[in-house]
């Protein structure tokens, strides 16, 4: 008990030392802290957060954009921003698992609509070449699964483009996986075959 209590005292003061260097720190600082240290999960409603938003300093949205680990800030900033380089920094978040508007549960279909229907060139490119657009989703554009299926066919093409990008669309050898894990190895295989046939079909 008294352990867990020392060590919420510990975690509410680094929370205090961050906020209050966030509060005075340059942007310069601000984003080599977001980089390099980025200990504490602060939330889009912190008020820290709202308060170095309200600067509308482009190195500080920058550095939320690209190394926030929450989600709603960093659809905020995208949904926001004018500025295509913040765009891309949402869309390449470095800390997320899964690309925007996405999750492994289920993804947000109002706002990926909305995305593919939308989004610029660039901005489509560094969706669908990201590292983080995995077999999982790569697979359901593949089959066209919903919203997918919405997208008209030249673009459809022309995103094909962009998987060729992605380090995800590419056959990996068995040393890229754990050592029991064949299955994952024949997942990889076999979404490459996939990914080759029809890319054969768009050329």
């Amino acid at each position: 008990m008294k352990k867990n209590l020392k060590k919420e005292k510990e975690a509410q003061k680094k929370i205090e030392e961050v906020t209050d260097f966030l509060n005075s720190a340059s942007p310069v600082d601000i984003y080599k802290y977001f980089e390099t240290k980025n200990e504490i999960y602060f939330k889009l409603k912190d008020k820290i957060i709202q308060k170095i938003l309200k600067k509308k300093d482009k190195i500080i949205n920058l550095a939320l954009a690209a190394f926030s680990y929450d989600d709603d800030l960093v659809e905020y900033l995208y949904a926001k921003s004018n500025d295509l380089s913040i765009k891309l920094a949402a869309i390449t978040n470095s800390k997320r698992w899964t690309p925007i508007f996405c999750t492994f549960f289920g993804n947000d279909e109002k706002k990926l609509v909305s995305f593919l229907k939308k989004a610029k060139p660039k901005e489509l490119e560094a969706f669908f070449s990201h590292s983080n657009y995995n077999e999982y989703f790569i697979d359901q554009f593949l089959d066209k699964s919903k919203p997918y299926n919405l997208i008209p066919e030249k673009k459809y093409a022309e995103i094909i483009g962009y998987l060729e990008k992605n380090p995800n669309t590419k056959e990996k050898s068995h040393n890229d996986f754990a050592r029991d894990d064949g299955m994952g190895w024949y997942e990889n295989q076999k979404l490459a075959e996939k990914f080759r046939i029809l890319k054969l079909k768009y050329k």
